[in-house]
């Protein structure tokens, strides 16, 4: 699977997503629509982009993105206030956002091989 099922944005009671070990390549504004997601996996794909609409899974309290090409997060992801759990290792982040300070529930953050400057 190389692109993101954009058919999943009708699974609204949708909990936990996992999709790790594929190809896909973006993450589109659909999946903003899945408001009940409290997990989400993407770990081991391609990804490079990242919607600003994953900032209204307000719920989601553990999220992996290692593994990915992602060279920035959007800032929407300090609106993930429930967030405990955040992978983002193994990508080509240069920096975080600003707004990651406000992501008050997190316990756990995993940054390791990114290319980190600041």
């Amino acid at each position: 699977m190389t692109q993101y099922p954009k058919q999943l944005q009708h699974l609204i009671a949708l909990k936990r997503l996992d999709l790790q070990f594929n190809q896909i390549q973006s993450i589109p504004s659909e999946i903003g629509c899945l408001v009940h997601l409290e997990a989400l996996v993407l770990a081991n794909n391609a990804i490079s982009v990242i919607d600003e609409a994953i900032g209204n899974l307000t719920r989601l309290y553990s999220l992996d993105i290692s593994n990915n090409k992602i060279k920035e997060l959007p800032d929407s992801i300090g609106r993930l206030e429930n967030l405990s759990t955040f992978s983002v290792a193994d990508n080509e982040l240069k920096e975080l956002p600003h707004t990651i300070g406000q992501l008050d529930s997190l316990g756990t953050l995993d940054l390791f091989r990114n290319l980190l400057t600041e």
